[in-house]
């Protein structure tokens, strides 16, 4: 199974999870996106694009990383906040402290997570950030979250705003002590929300109000020269105690009349930053400062790093800020706001890993648009009456080769599992002949062992294609080769399942819409199903025997065969097995056969068989009524007539089990 594989069964697996929390996750199209509760802000839908089998590692990554973000928003924030945020005028902001909230959160409960965390914010900064920094211009809004994030303790933040916290200090100017104490502490989305609303007070004060007592005496240090910016490292960094906050406030408890100033507006659109750079005061303007007259946006300073330097900060004459502080004024509210909106990160991580998709999409060997429409369930059968008379037809003729079937194996399998002595152990019985070892060499290893063999230590997986070619004659020899060899593994005690394959239905207008957008073409437009006659954990009982006798005589729903992605999912059931010894095999009569890609479709099958053997599961092709199975399968038989089941199939299966 290859990672690709792992992914979507991992998508899978929170379907279940969040179903609780009424959040459905889809895995279909290009786009990865996630739809709100309009009521209470909280994610409804997360939707994953598809993930062809070779997509690159740095992309799944990514993938992983987004969903452990937005499965975070639905584990952790408190949607009662969400709402009260908005109201308070202060939405956007609070969305970018609790996400750092959130993430860390999740780190905290999921340690697995603390890598994909790391992994998409490294997606954000190099396809975000970094293209919006390679443009010019002023980089304020481009940095905002980074420079949140890096005051937060966030490793691949950090390391990357090490360099250019010149070009971000002016706008956090007021609120950046604030920000450092708090940020690393916030445990709550009631704490992020105190914050928010905190740090907006900060801002909007006028400098004047900004004297002794206030933020100004805990203004950053200039910040340092510039460096090289760190790649970061995996996983989330730790973050140093802070103070709690102003937990035990209601928000606005501090505010005065000014914090009211907008809470009935409402919130700003997302869109493309309106901030812009403010003109450089004069030399006069700029007053005793203590500017050392260099300038750049870059930041600059002398002297040896301070403690304070894992932030890019130097001390400066009587502590105020560097050059780049008088360089611009400090944003109004509205621009930073503005900001934040057009460099939100789920809303870039989305846009990103679209654009990302297209790419890997028009690389892929192999496309379909979604497996959600998929189905893997146990096959319905017709009325009692009516399948009870198929099943004494199929019974009368497959269940008098069955005790000469089981014989034969039996015999097989004994022969097989005769003990033998192994020597060179460090205990069981002596073993004169290697004494020897012992005082010449002072080898312990002188005893040897009885060891059986353990061939019943296998699981079989039976795969029946169901297409329309297996119509008539076919499909009655495959489902009574299929329900002779279930009998057999059934009364020997071996475990195995049988599954079916084939197609209904169609993935839709909207699936077609974007893949003429993208200019793609998928290799399948019909969603795949295979029914259920047995699972692992069942005994061939009437229920099961039924299924193949409806199969043989009233399948009225057989259609396409898609080959390849049946057999990977029969050989991924068939992995999480504990027997030693694994075997897949798969009864069908031709080539996979499914609008689309008809040569993908092909391609796709040998390398999957190719695959699945290589991880050690032994794959045996029986080919009915038809010869095409050698052309995909390394190990086939031909199966013509039913009569054949003893001799030939049976007779591939014992080399099979007798192996190793």
């Amino acid at each position: 199974m290859n990672r690709a594989m792992l992914m979507r069964e991992k998508v899978g697996k929170l379907v279940a999870l969040l179903t609780e929390r009424k959040v459905r996750v889809t895995q279909r199209g290009a786009r990865a996106f996630v739809e709100y509760d309009p009521v209470t802000d909280l994610p409804r839908l997360v939707n994953v694009p598809y993930i062809p089998d070779d997509a690159s590692g740095d992309y799944l990554d990514a993938i992983e990383g987004f969903l452990d973000h937005e499965v975070a928003h639905v584990l952790f924030t408190d949607h009662k906040v969400l709402k009260k945020a908005k109201s308070l005028g202060v939405g956007q902001l609070h969305n970018l402290i609790e996400d750092i909230f959130i993430e860390k959160k999740m780190t905290e409960t999921f340690r697995g997570s603390a890598t994909n965390l790391s992994n998409v914010g490294k997606f954000y900064l190099e396809s975000f950030v970094e293209k919006e920094l390679a443009k010019g211009g002023d980089p304020t809004g481009a940095l905002m979250v980074p420079a949140f994030r890096a005051l937060a303790g966030q490793r691949v933040f950090d390391d990357f705003m090490k360099d250019k916290w010149g070009a971000i200090e002016p706008a956090l100017a007021k609120a950046m002590k604030t920000l450092r104490d708090k940020l690393p502490a916030i445990a709550s989305s009631q704490q992020a929300l105190d914050l928010a609303v905190e740090t907006k007070r900060l801002l909007e004060m006028p400098d004047e109000e900004s004297g002794p007592g206030g933020e100004s005496e805990g203004k950053p240090s200039k910040p340092s020269k510039p460096g090289k910016s760190g790649t970061g490292e995996k996983g989330e960094g730790g973050s140093d105690d802070g103070d709690e906050g102003d937990e035990g406030k209601e928000p606005g408890d501090d505010g005065g009349e000014d914090e009211g100033k907008g809470e009935d507006k409402p919130e700003e659109s997302k869109g493309e930053s309106k901030a812009k750079s403010k003109p450089k005061k004069s030399e006069d303007e700029k007053g005793e400062k203590g500017d050392d007259g260099k300038s750049g946006t870059g930041g600059s300073g002398s002297g040896e790093e301070s403690p304070r330097s894992s932030m890019g900060f130097e001390e400066g004459e009587d502590g105020e800020a560097g050059e780049n502080r008088d360089e611009k004024e400090p944003l109004t509210w509205k621009e930073f706001e503005d900001m934040i909106s057009s460099s939100e990160f789920d809303d870039k991580i989305s846009e990103a890993l679209s654009e990302r998709t297209a790419k890997e999409w028009k690389e892929a060997e192999y496309l379909i648009y979604t497996t959600e429409k998929d189905a893997i369930e146990p096959l319905e059968v017709p009325s009692a009456g009516r399948a009870d008379a198929s099943l004494k037809t199929m019974q009368d003729r497959v269940d008098s080769m069955v005790g000469t079937l089981q014989k034969d194996l039996e015999r097989a399998i004994a022969a097989k599992s005769r003990s033998v002595m192994s020597g060179g152990h460090r205990s069981g019985r002596l073993h004169a002949a290697a004494l020897s070892k012992l005082t010449m060499f002072k080898d312990e290893r002188v005893f040897r062992r009885k060891e059986v063999s353990t061939s019943k230590d296998v699981a079989v997986s039976l795969l029946v294609d169901c297409s329309g070619s297996m119509s008539g004659p076919k499909i009655q020899t495959a489902a009574y080769s299929a329900y002779g060899l279930s009998n057999v593994l059934d009364r020997m005690n071996i475990n195995h399942e049988v599954l079916g394959f084939t197609t209904r239905g169609s993935f839709g207008s909207d699936a077609c819409a974007e893949e003429r957008k993208l200019g793609v073409r998928y290799s399948r437009y019909e969603p795949l199903y295979m029914p259920i006659f047995k699972e692992f954990h069942e005994r061939l009982g009437l229920m099961n025997k039924r299924r193949f006798a409806s199969l043989a005589h009233h399948a009225s729903w057989l259609n396409q065969n898609v080959d390849g992605e049946s057999v990977q999912i029969a050989a991924m059931r068939l992995s999480r097995r504990k027997e030693a010894r694994k075997i897949l095999i798969v009864l069908s009569d031709g080539h996979p056969a499914c609008p689309g890609d008809g040569n993908a479709l092909k391609n796709h099958l040998k390398s999957s068989v190719e695959n699945i053997e290589k991880r050690g599961i032994e794959v045996l092709g029986i080919g009915i009524m038809d010869e095409s199975v050698k052309r995909f399968y390394k190990k086939h038989v031909i199966l013509e007539d039913l009569d054949d089941l003893p001799s030939s199939v049976m007779g591939e299966i014992k080399r099979l089990l007798m192996q190793g």
